[in-house]
């Protein structure tokens, strides 16, 4: 008999592989193993809860035992992995649980990034990365209005956005310049501050926090410059790191995510990773449409049907509602300019090549609107290859 398919992690990446399995082979076993509570939600929607008032348990979709049920797959909850025995194609657990597999995912996901800070609370700043991280945040929000966030990118423009609508004061620390600069270009960083002090922000752009110490009413958080910022809470919102502290200690190759080639397999042939915690071609990509585009390749080659996994132009989406944004950044030493439209209510940029190619572009307010049309232009992130290769 067949060794069974085993899954580690119950994200959206978990979930998704073993839906798409279960879409071409009804049969084969599957296990997913995962050391939280195994249920099923949106990770997306942790930075957008606040304002629809919804708390940790109104975003679970389904529960781990109602998954399970669904793919017919055995669930194995608050489950870690101890040990990875690729050799021999078996696992271990804190459990006890000694697993033989046939094919391995990884689907770790990714973790918070920790920072740093001198003081007497560095281990109170709070990150927001999961469902439990979420019920202990809005816990922690009760009774305080004035919020410090750490952070000016993606997320940490999201939960500022999500604050802010709910009625909160917002301190915004970031040490770039602009909000959100590795996606957009200045004019769009621009407008989405112009956005968030309209509406009660404090920004502090070119600043790192330095230090922060607890007083009597909440929090003192000493800036770069020795600028004072007090608070009632401190959110860190610093990004994210791939998981992948099981594949190093048991000697698959990994860089910032575990390191995997077009077929999504890692350097030993029957494991493989996607999601946050896998590096391909030198990306990790912590978003949606890639890890549903892994899942899609990733069961056919699992099922029997190798398949290389491909990625269309994929924008991205910032959930700020105040002045929404969308962006797919230009690859690192494009040649080619910015050409920028705006008006009151949106503004328009888009990077083109001198032979007009479009490469890049971000789009705020109502000029999201051209997000379906442009994208069409866009040349595919990970196009269609000529020839295959299984090469890491």
């Amino acid at each position: 008999m067949k060794e069974p398919i085993v899954i580690i992690g119950s994200g959206l990446a978990g979930f998704g592989i073993a839906r798409a399995i279960r879409r071409l082979d009804a049969a084969c076993e599957l296990i997913m193993i995962c050391a939280d509570s195994g249920a099923s939600y949106s990770k997306p929607q942790l930075s957008t809860a606040l304002f629809a008032k919804k708390t940790a348990s109104d975003l679970v979709m389904n529960s781990a035992a109602e998954m399970g049920n669904e793919l017919r797959m055995k669930m194995m909850v608050r489950t870690r992995v101890t040990k990875l025995d690729h050799e021999n194609s078996q696992l271990s657990t804190d459990k006890g649980h000694t697993i033989q597999y046939s094919q391995l995912v990884m689907a770790t996901g990714s973790s918070a990034r920790k920072l740093q800070l001198e003081g007497d609370c560095n281990e109170s700043l709070i990150s927001v990365n999961s469902l439990k991280d979420y019920h202990y945040f809005q816990g922690q929000l009760q009774g305080k209005k004035d919020i410090l966030v750490i952070g000016g990118g993606l997320i940490g423009c999201e939960f500022s956005n999500d604050l802010l609508t709910s009625g909160h004061q917002v301190k915004l620390v970031e040490p770039c310049a602009r909000l959100i600069n590795v996606l957009v270009p200045p004019q769009v960083s621009l407008r989405l501050e112009q956005a968030f002090e309209k509406n009660g922000a404090q920004l502090h752009l070119g600043r790192c926090a330095k230090a922060v110490n607890k007083v009597d009413n909440g929090y003192r958080v000493t800036l770069d410059n020795g600028e004072i910022l007090n608070c009632e809470l401190v959110v860190s919102a610093v990004g994210v790191v791939s998981n992948i502290d099981i594949a190093k200690e048991s000697g698959l190759k990994v860089n910032r995510g575990i390191v995997v080639n077009r077929h999504l397999q890692t350097s030993v042939e029957n494991i493989y990773a996607i999601g946050d915690c896998c590096e391909l071609e030198g990306r990790v990509l912590p978003y949606v449409a890639p890890i549903l585009a892994g899942c899609k390749a990733l069961a056919a080659t699992l099922t029997g049907t190798p398949t290389e996994v491909t990625y269309p132009a994929m924008p991205i989406s910032i959930k700020t509602s105040l002045f929404p944004v969308a962006a797919a950044p230009v690859p690192l030493g494009a040649d080619g300019h910015w050409s920028v439209e705006e008006d009151s209510e949106g503004i328009k940029a888009t990077f083109e090549k001198s032979n007009g190619d479009l490469l890049g572009m971000a789009l705020g307010g109502t000029a999201i609107k051209f997000r379906g049309p442009l994208s069409k232009q866009l040349p595919p992130l990970m196009p269609v290859r000529a020839a295959n290769s299984c090469d890491i």
